[in-house]
């Protein structure tokens, strides 16, 4: 159980990685920092861009939260099946001792 959140860390951390690693080439002088950028992005783009991922995100984390409260408050499954009220019956043959 908690592992459970791994895969959701391993697809954010892989995305860090891959835009910190732009880093060292724009330090090294390898890549003009105004090379390393989107020149048709603009401010507001980039932070509506940012806001969805937020919501979306917040929102599947909100329904994570509810489906896996809703498991755990319902209990374990019965393995042992229905309780029977009376005594239990017992499969009755069709074929008669005369035939």
């Amino acid at each position: 159980m908690v592992s459970t959140p791994l895969g959701i860390l391993a697809v954010e951390l892989g995305w860090v990685v891959t835009e910190v690693g732009r880093q060292p080439w724009v330090i090294q002088n390898v890549l003009r920092t105004s090379e390393g950028v989107s020149p048709g992005l603009t401010a507001a783009e980039a932070t509506m861009t940012l806001a969805g991922f937020a919501v979306v995100y917040l929102g599947l984390l909100a329904l994570y939260t509810y489906v896996i409260v809703r498991i755990i408050r319902a209990g374990p499954p019965d393995v042992n099946g229905p309780e029977l009220d009376g005594p239990a019956e017992t499969p009755t043959s069709e074929v008669q001792s005369d035939d």
